[in-house]
């Protein structure tokens, strides 16, 4: 994967701007470089794939292919065909085709923007210029140092045999002062800056002289781009710059997602937790007990309710065990489940199921709820209700041994319950978690199922209760 993502983080790391947060250029680069390698795609092979997208002329893939490996592909375009012969085998594409270092072309000029800084030097050392192409030099020895802006380097060094061909004109738009061979001038055209998003666009110019200016907005909207584009073009999306949406067409083009989908056993965050996440079977669950004051849409629950309140509110309503001046009793053999900052850490919040009901959903967007059906899939899983209790149980934190083997990674804690008078119970003897399943209605209001673990059976007990009495909540996540 390694050469995968030097590649790729060589044509877009060192071009995009510096993002902060999951979009960042290089986490998306290396998900990019991950799953290409996993699916036994080579850098090479993705350069091929777009390169049919946003071929590239000959010569550029010739460089390419020789010098592969090298950093020098990220700024290829300091140079001009020449009819002349290169002593450098990689570089010798034949007469009137030849890519050469010692003459300048204004159309492959480099661009300001390009990563790189260029340096030149004769065969004693000496400096003969700077820049992405140099003028005037004659026949010897030279050599180009780059300096990457992502701190790599590397050196060329390229034999100037030939005179070059090009135009000797001074009055013409394609004028090339080291051309010694007078060919191909032109005046109808003229060279100057051809990006509109420049502040210094000429609406007239057709060749691209690398002399675009840039405000501070147009940066910060994505990288200028103009020749500095190796064996494809990265522009992917053709807007003349070099940004985010180029690395997420890159991943539509092989069906990707930005972010990657969730993999069960991944941490998930959520509203400002992190919840780990188990697979059991088919299914994927929370391995912990959810702790949101919101709904997923952002509002919020009504929250630190008096034991009236509790008791008579028909609207979702959230708790922590032991808040308050409330009654309160608790039997955890690890802590002061009482004491409400240890009992959130310890057990998350309970809610009662009007909460669960309401429209604006409880857990994150992908995921539910268990419906009193899901509930049923896991424990069968677990081999059946009567057993299934021992797996799901934490093997610690229950009262006086009644700890499980938590085999199936669910670990399920005793967080007890706020009845509908608003006292807190059984924390270390009880866990008890809902369904979003109703199950009827009885004179104290609606009802639901839910799912129960005490200190003394291995069984899962499924029974229903009034809504307004609190219990903890999972989430699962939706079939697809």
């Amino acid at each position: 994967m390694q050469a995968v993502y030097d590649g790729l983080n060589t044509e877009y790391t060192a071009l995009c701007l510096n993002y902060d947060g999951a979009n960042s250029c290089t986490a998306m680069t290396q998900y990019l470089a991950s799953t290409l390698n996993n699916a036994g795609i080579s850098y090479t092979d993705l350069m091929t794939e777009l390169g049919s997208i946003a071929p590239t002329s000959p010569i550029i893939q010739k460089l390419y292919n020789g010098i592969q490996g090298s950093y020098f592909q990220d700024c290829l375009h300091f140079g001009l065909y020449c009819d002349s012969h290169i002593a450098d085998p990689l570089l010798d594409d034949g007469p009137n085709n030849l890519y050469l270092l010692g003459c300048e072309l204004s159309t492959l000029a480099g661009h300001h923007e390009c990563p790189c800084i260029v340096s030149w030097s004769d065969s004693t050392g000496n400096s003969v210029g700077e820049g992405f192409s140099v003028s005037g030099l004659p026949a010897g020895s030279y050599t180009a140092s780059l300096n990457h802006r992502n701190g790599c380097t590397d050196t060329q060094t390229i034999e100037v045999l030939l005179e070059c061909v090009g135009c000797t004109e001074p009055g013409a738009c394609n004028y090339q002062q080291a051309a010694t061979i007078n060919q191909g001038c032109e005046y109808e055209t003229c060279a100057g800056c051809t990006n509109e998003n420049a502040t210094n666009y000429d609406s007239t110019a057709t060749i691209e002289d690398g002399s675009c200016l840039y405000s501070q907005e147009t940066y910060d909207a994505g990288v200028a781009f103009s020749d500095c584009d190796s064996v494809y073009n990265p522009d992917y999306d053709h807007d003349s710059f070099i940004g985010i949406n180029d690395i997420l067409g890159i991943l539509s083009h092989y069906d990707l997602e930005w972010p990657p989908p969730h993999q069960c056993g991944d941490p998930l965050s959520y509203q400002g937790y992190d919840y780990e996440t188990v697979q059991i079977g088919e299914q994927c669950w929370f391995a912990e007990n959810l702790r949101s004051e919101n709904y997923e849409n952002g509002d919020a629950i009504p929250s630190n309710l008096s034991n009236s309140e509790w008791s008579s509110t028909t609207s979702g309503a959230v708790a922590v065990y032991g808040e308050g001046s409330g009654t309160c009793y608790e039997d955890s053999p690890d802590g002061d489940a009482c004491e409400e900052s240890w009992s959130l850490n310890e057990y998350g919040r309970i809610y009662n199921w009007y909460v669960v009901d309401d429209a604006r959903g409880l857990c994150p967007a992908g995921w539910h709820v268990p419906t009193d059906g899901e509930w049923t899939v896991m424990t069968d899983h677990l081999e059946g209700a009567s057993v299934a209790g021992s797996h799901m149980k934490t093997d610690y934190g229950w009262y006086n041994g009644g700890n499980g083997t938590n085999s199936s990674g669910f670990t399920g804690l005793p967080g007890g319950v706020r009845f509908h008078n608003g006292y807190f119970y059984d924390a270390g003897r009880a866990g008890l978690w809902w369904s979003s399943s109703p199950a009827g209605s009885s004179a104290a209001g609606p009802e639901a199922w839910y799912r129960y673990l005490n200190i003394y059976y291995e069984d899962v007990f499924r029974a229903s209760s009034v809504a307004h009495v609190g219990f903890s909540v999972r989430c699962i996540k939706d079939t697809e």
